[in-house]
């Protein structure tokens, strides 16, 4: 399981069942970042297995069973791996060990995204904190954002925000990459660190 950074692109390869249920198996590019934030990435074309999991995390720590919010791209694990229905889901874990719950799948992802099953085109996700509210958005060019989701969990004020990927299968690495990634306080949070980069580059992996 591996992390680079070329200066512009992340690169993640990672393996594992995934996210859901009472703990998770995944990899996981992140920094610790304090009270409300925003994080922003855009996903860059295509993942290199179509059974892929992956988006954006906020989570209390690195154990397998922490109470997180994730913002992920999933699809099926049925018949169809090669043309799945992609969507974008928010997803929570409201207690360490407790198990994930969906909040909300996204309508069908927009065609110019999505050729014959596979993610082909570029596209964005936000998560953001505010206190105990987290909310999800879907972007096609970073600019006009479509809420796909809200959820109340109470986590601790300081988190780890990052990348998530998971091939959800065991073993077997699958490649996600993405750009134009920031991990930012929110403009409300008085107690926000005087300066936070806009490209972050100081990500780390986490089994």
């Amino acid at each position: 399981w591996k992390t680079s950074f070329d200066g512009s692109v992340f690169t993640l390869k990672g393996a594992g069942k995934g996210l859901g249920g009472t703990n998770d198996v995944f990899h996981f590019a992140c920094k610790p970042i304090e009270g409300d934030c925003v994080m922003v990435a855009r996903f860059v074309p295509q993942p290199s297995s179509q059974r892929s999991q992956f988006g954006l995390m906020m989570r209390e720590s690195s154990a397998p069973g922490a109470a997180n919010v994730a913002l992920v791209f999933d699809a099926p694990t049925g018949d169809q791996i090669e043309a799945p229905e992609w969507s974008v889901h928010l997803e929570s874990r409201a207690s360490s060990g407790s198990a994930a719950v969906i909040q909300k799948n996204s309508p069908k992802i927009p065609a110019s995204v999505v050729t014959y099953g596979r993610l082909t085109g570029p596209c964005w996700l936000k998560l953001e904190r505010s206190g105990n509210t987290f909310k999800s958005y879907f972007s096609l060019d970073g600019q006009t954002w479509t809420q796909s989701g809200t959820t109340s969990v109470s986590l601790g004020k300081t988190l780890l925000a990052g990348l998530a990927v998971s091939s959800r299968i065991q073993q077997i690495t699958t490649t996600v990459r993405f750009d134009h990634v920031t991990v930012e306080a929110s403009p409300t949070e008085t107690n926000a660190p005087a300066e936070i980069s806009r490209r972050v580059a100081t990500l780390f992996p986490t089994a």
